[in-house]
């Protein structure tokens, strides 16, 4: 029998991806329980401010050692590319304990703030090691990695809840070692053949941070745009409310897994290729299909999965998760075209689009948050992701018929 490369690709990632949100849903339904909603709401808060450092201070390195890799990574990028990561990692360790108390977290101790910058460097290294993965086209084994390292945060959660000492500080240590497994899995992939010393030139870096940048506005505000309604929360209503909200997201979330995942895929096809496939516009259709009966399981299942796994406590997340599983379909249509476009070297069309929709959710998720509470943050995501996905709907459609005067099937 024949096998049809659209699916082949497509459960090369969705696999590793599926166990990913799998354990992840593990891990927040451990940390929900065993750290109230208050608990829960501080820990989001963390996680949130270092991912989004270790977008910005990669300044787009990551993604430009991939568009330069025909078909692996030069020696110089790899180099540069090493030597500029020590020097983020340290930014983010410093920036990010700041940040956290500016966004309402002043009643954690000096241990969790340390705690806070070594989690923020940590996500940065392992970031900057999938990315690298990525471009000597390892895509499936970066999200594997990826997994591992929230399969050991769960086992590492279950031992400190065993012996009693569910904290907010257990919690972190075990979010550090997460991410450290990862960036050792990554790296112990690499090394496997010669890779260059760590320099720093800095013609090599502007050479990377030139074509990479415009990455950074899409990445950053991506993640501004998908975790900015949990900082208004916790800003305006408190730790608590915005764990019963990190628990209706991330429940949605998870129905868009393989999209994301799909979308990397996309992305490294059609830049090898110069073009949109035939196996990609497959495996875009099969994603959004996969995601589609994900949500409608999630919707039925939500009443009675919240408060049986998270417990009373999230009961008010139950309407919430069902709103935002329907507007993730929305996000995980506009991640895979974002991906299309920025294969076709599209990069500062979706980085401005992008940039465009924060400029709207900040004042958006203010404004609703501060009128309707919880459930204004549920419309104004509602209202952004369907915004968001129909622009970069209609950019990769005019983008295709550029390239090669045909329509992708959406």
């Amino acid at each position: 029998m024949r096998r049809r490369p659209g699916l082949v690709g497509f459960f090369s990632v969705s696999a590793p991806a599926v166990l990913n949100a799998v354990l992840t849903a593990v891990l927040g339904v451990l940390t929900a329980r065993y750290l109230g909603p208050a608990g829960q709401g501080a820990l989001t808060t963390i996680v949130t401010v270092g991912a989004i450092l270790s977008l910005v201070l990669t300044l787009g390195t990551g993604v430009s050692v991939r568009l330069r890799a025909r078909p692996v990574p030069r020696d110089e990028d790899v180099s540069t590319f090493f030597g500029a990561s020590i020097v983020m990692t340290l930014a983010a360790a410093l920036l990010a304990p700041a940040i956290c108390l500016f966004f309402g977290l002043q009643d954690i101790g000096a241990t969790e703030l340390l705690l806070t910058a070594l989690v923020a460097a940590l996500l940065l290294v392992a970031r900057q090691s999938s990315d690298l993965l990525q471009a000597y086209g390892r895509a499936g084994r970066s999200i594997l990695f990826l997994a591992i390292g929230v399969l050991f945060q769960c086992l590492l959660f279950t031992f400190a809840v065993a012996t009693g000492h569910a904290t907010l500080r257990a919690a972190l240590i075990c979010a550090a070692a997460g991410a450290a497994v990862q960036t050792v899995l990554g790296a112990w992939d690499i090394f496997d053949q010669p890779t260059p010393r760590p320099a720093l030139s800095w013609p090599a870096v502007r050479g990377l941070v030139r074509l990479g940048v415009p990455a950074v506005g899409y990445n950053v505000s991506l993640l501004v745009v998908q975790r900015l309604d949990r900082l208004v929360i916790v800003g305006v209503l408190g730790p608590a409310a915005g764990g019963v909200y990190a628990v209706a997201a991330t429940m949605a979330e998870a129905s868009r897994i393989t999209s994301s995942a799909v979308g990397q895929l996309l992305f490294v096809q059609t830049a090898a290729a110069g073009a949109v496939t035939s196996t990609s516009r497959r495996t875009y259709r099969l994603a959004l299909a996969v995601q589609g009966a994900l949500a409608v399981v999630g919707w039925v299942l939500a009443p009675y999965a919240i408060p049986l796994l998270f417990g009373d406590a999230y009961a008010d997340a139950v309407p919430l998760a069902r709103l935002l599983l329907v507007a993730e379909l929305f996000m995980g249509l506009a991640l895979m075209d974002a991906r299309f476009l920025m294969g076709l070297h599209r990069v500062p069309v979706v980085a401005y689009v992008t940039v465009a929709l924060v400029v709207f959710a900040v004042p958006a998720y203010l404004v609703l948050v501060h009128t309707a509470a919880l459930p204004g943050a549920v419309r104004a995501s509602f209202m952004l992701y369907v915004v968001y996905a129909g622009v970069l709907l209609a950019a990769r459609r005019r983008a295709e018929r550029k390239v090669n005067n045909s329509v992708i099937p959406a």
